[in-house]
């Protein structure tokens, strides 16, 4: 079962490769990788900033990042062989 997160991802994912593709014909050959900026700050509940920026607080002022390194899927059309064998599930 796929999630709203993972159709919104793919679509992410074909919508760039189709516009690296269609920008230079040589790049659907290469590898590509997309850089997720994560937020890891821990959320425990709203605090305010004078309690944030005590030295011993529990949830200290900040942000803190962390990347994550998402290789993109190569594409090429479908072959012959491919379309005939879906149009055929299909009945057309």
């Amino acid at each position: 079962m796929q999630t709203v997160n993972d159709v919104i991802t793919g679509i992410i994912i074909y919508g760039t490769r189709l516009y690296m593709q269609k920008t230079s014909k040589e790049s659907g050959k290469s590898n590509s990788t997309a850089l997720v900026l994560l937020n890891t700050r821990a959320i425990g509940g709203y605090t305010s900033v004078d309690a944030m920026i005590k030295p011993d607080s529990e949830m200290p002022w900040g942000n803190h990042f962390a990347f994550l390194q998402v290789p993109l899927p190569n594409w090429a059309p479908p072959s012959r062989k491919i379309r005939s064998n879906l149009s055929r599930q299909h009945g057309g």
